[in-house]
């Protein structure tokens, strides 16, 4: 069993989304910046703690993503959403059973979108643009993660949980009680 957990999403919009799945704790979170430098967190993450630390990153899905060396070892599905607007994927590392990578489809913006639409919350209630285009372009701002707009509609969307992202939380919440981390 490991003794420890860590997560690490892509982009600022990630780390938004993870917050909120962890309830906040942020100690468990490092923010990693760009996919691959993601693959190259997880390697050294094996290469210093082997399966005694799960490891779980959060990327946006991109047609590019497995040409990235050290990302395709994770070819093992272990769940799949297909929720309309808000897909994901959970791979597993092929020989590290303590490395998971999840897949936002589409990016981890329009994925977070699909889900307010799904449990039929207006993003004007926080502030946030209605449309889209205007939301997506909101959500690139710096330190997304630190908006109060953010992250009062992911804290709403944490208490409404739609599928999808009903589905993720449990993925997370799971693997929190592996590593000895459950209960808020």
């Amino acid at each position: 069993m490991p003794d420890s957990i860590l997560f690490l999403p892509e982009c600022h919009v990630d780390t938004a989304l993870m917050r909120t799945l962890l309830y906040d704790r942020q100690k468990l979170i490092t923010h990693i910046k760009g996919a691959p430098k993601v693959g190259d967190a997880l390697h050294q993450q094996a290469e210093r703690y082997g399966t005694s630390r799960l490891v779980i990153a959060m990327v946006d899905n991109d047609k590019h993503l497995f040409s990235i060396p050290k990302l395709q070892p994770f070819d093992q599905v272990v769940l799949q959403c297909e929720e309309p607007g808000c897909l994901f994927v959970v791979y597993r590392h092929r020989d590290l059973a303590s490395q998971y990578l999840i897949v936002l489809d589409p990016a981890c913006d329009g994925w977070i979108y699909g889900n307010v639409q799904a449990a039929g919350l207006s993003p004007t209630t926080h502030r946030l643009p209605e449309l889209l285009p205007d939301f997506l372009g909101f959500t690139k701002r710096i330190q997304a993660e630190e908006q109060p707009e953010i992250v009062g509609l992911l804290k709403a969307l944490r208490s409404s949980s739609p599928p999808a992202y009903g589905l993720l939380a449990a993925f997370v919440a799971e693997r929190l009680g592996e590593a000895g981390q459950a209960g808020w």
